[in-house]
């Protein structure tokens, strides 16, 4: 017993990466076909089961991927990178096709999905010198304007040169893409470094495949892009970089603001304060450029109405019955934990909401409060970087799993996290991972 105790721990880093490989596998497994699940109490367990082992495995076992850094740098292995390069190009291509396709066959149409829609809207009076958060008005009905200026802003572009929104979703991926393949093109000399990068577009060429809501009604990719971007940014010291990042992610959702304490916490406990200080200036800038000054200014409710507006429509989605299931049509792809709340007998709609999302609240609050403490006593034994990008992952493991509203094509943004995630860890430098 004792010699396999002892084979076991001489194999412990294998096993554990065994583990997180399989916790991915899964995840995306569930997430390419959650159209197609019948039993969604299992299927949302065990997807929240696989999304929080994806972040707490890296802590836990984090001196084994700081000592086995899958990152070889040799020079007679560039080949990777080009072979890298080639496969991102191929899928991209397939992506880039499928949307042409898709263009032709799919008009956009509001009775359909608004979110398109609404950023048109939006796009076209703020280059008519409207102000761009006023209702949006849809033939027989009309509701407040909320999205954020980092999810319409892009689209400035569509609208100028006459191209399709559809486009630019795709155009950012294609960037961040390229901007990773440039980045990190010294990591990427071995076979485990490029199938890590591959990962990355082929799980969302996969993800778009099995679901067209994500690319037909959603600009869902490009807030992705953000997060993906946000999540390879906080693992650097670029304040520049970092700031960026996480204004593009708060003027897109505000849920990020949730998980930011801990980013700021995780500064003071490093002692990096010129750092901390430096980032904050960055966010405050951005946001009071593009957001608190052209718009916030001249209607302060625009947050609190945003927010209302989000509730209400949670309930109607809720009372939006599949003739089929007899259950909520966005509550029943095994996404989350909604579907629980809701056959709860006894309460109304708005109060089984106002209890998820009590929930929600609560597990943040310990989460917050819990990963604090965890890098505050065991900072020296912790690599920063690993401890930063997965403790993201499990708080947006947890935001998605009590979101109220479980859209399919929501589910972009965790998935491109977790293949990022899986790329740094198996990337990133030895020196980086060192706690």
């Amino acid at each position: 017993m004792q010699s396999i105790f002892h084979k076991l721990k001489a194999y412990k880093t294998q096993i554990v990466w065994a583990f997180l490989l399989l916790a991915f596998l899964v995840e995306f497994v569930i997430l390419i076909s959650c159209n197609n699940h019948n039993d969604q109490s299992t299927t949302s367990i065990w997807l929240f089961i696989c999304s929080m082992s994806l972040g707490i495995l890296p802590i836990v076992f984090s001196k084994d991927f700081n000592k086995n850094a899958f990152s070889i740098q040799n020079p007679k292995q560039i080949a990777w990178w080009f072979f890298a390069l080639f496969a991102s190009i191929v899928v991209l291509c397939i992506y880039f096709f499928k949307m042409q396709d898709l263009i032709k066959h799919c008009r956009i149409d509001e009775h359909v999905s608004d979110i398109i829609p609404t950023i048109m809207q939006e796009v076209h009076r703020f280059l008519h010198h409207e102000f761009v958060y006023a209702p949006i008005i849809f033939d027989g009905y009309s509701y407040p304007s909320g999205y954020l200026p980092a999810i319409w802003f892009p689209f400035i572009a569509a609208e100028t040169f006459h191209f399709d929104y559809r486009y630019i979703p795709f155009a950012t991926f294609a960037l961040l893409i390229i901007g990773i393949l440039l980045v990190y093109k010294k990591q990427i000399s071995n076979l485990s470094t490029f199938l890590s990068l591959v990962v990355i577009p082929l799980s969302l060429e996969l993800f778009i495949a099995n679901n067209n809501s994500v690319p037909h009604f959603s600009v869902e990719v490009l807030i992705a892009c953000y997060y993906v971007f946000l999540c390879l940014a906080i693992t650097t010291k670029n304040y520049f970089l970092i700031g960026i990042a996480i204004s593009l992610c708060l003027l897109s959702r505000y849920s990020l603001a949730l998980w930011l304490p801990l980013y700021f916490i995780v500064l003071l406990i490093n002692q990096d304060k010129k750092l901390l200080v430096k980032i904050i200036i960055v966010i405050i800038i951005a946001i009071a450029l593009f957001y608190v000054i052209p718009f916030l200014s001249k209607d302060p409710s625009l947050v609190i109405r945003g927010l209302l507006n989000y509730s209400s429509a949670g309930d109607g989605e809720w009372r939006r019955i599949n003739q089929g299931t007899h259950l909520p049509e966005h509550l029943t792809h095994g996404l989350g934990f909604a579907y629980f709340f809701y056959v709860i007998k006894g309460i109304d709609i708005p109060t089984k909401i106002k209890y998820l999302q009590m929930v929600l609240l609560a597990l943040i609050a310990v989460f917050l409060v819990s990963m604090s403490f965890i890098f505050y006593k065991y900072k020296n034994k912790l690599s920063t970087p690993i401890f930063l990008i997965c403790s993201f992952k499990i708080y947006l493991s947890i935001f998605y799993t009590f979101i109220h509203i479980p859209y399919v094509y929501l589910y972009t943004v965790p998935l491109m996290v977790s293949s990022a995630l899986i790329f740094y860890l198996v990337s990133a430098k030895k020196e980086d991972l060192i706690a």
